[in-house]
This record gives structure tokens, sequence and C-alpha cells, in this order.
């Protein structure tokens, strides 16, 4: 069985991203968090995302750089297909 390579280039440096808003996203779940600390993570989750959408172009340039490297080569295609655009839709 072969791998097959993504129709789109897909970018590790969304990992991150991803894992930071999967992080801020739980944490809102949390019931133990008082008033005040639910509160600042919402309004650093609604910053991280606007963040996000207003770099959407430089953080595609600096994914497809790091793509491209020698250094890195990503494994996990599908993974990185769906953070792709699961960012890219913020």
């Amino acid at each position: 069985m072969s791998q097959q390579t993504p129709t789109n280039p897909i970018y590790p440096l969304f990992i991150f991203l991803f894992e930071t808003e999967r992080f801020l996203l739980e944490t809102l779940k949390n019931h133990d968090l008082d008033l005040a600390q639910h509160s600042k993570l919402k309004t650093t989750n609604q910053a991280f995302r606007k963040w996000a959408k207003e770099n959407i172009t430089h953080l595609t340039k600096t994914a497809r750089n790091l793509e491209n490297s020698e250094v890195h080569k990503p494994k996990y295609y599908k993974a990185y297909q769906m953070l792709f655009w699961r960012l890219r839709g913020v």
C-alpha cells in the first residue's frame, strides 16, 4: 500500500497552531474555572483566532519554506491536511 501525496501542500507549522487552539478550547470547557479565569481564557482564544486569521498568508509562506527545507519532511499527510484546512477556516 503506497502512501498518497496530498493534493494540497500541508504544513507542519500548523500542528503547533492547532494544538494551541485545541488547548484553549479544551480548557474553556473546564467547569472548574472561575468566571475571571474563563473570561481571560476566552479573550485569549479570540485574540489567537484573530491573529491566525490576519496572518494566514504569512503563516502559509513560513510553513511552505519549512516544508520545502531539507531539515524537515512531513510524515503524516492526512493529519497535516486536516489541520491546514481547519486553520484556513478560522
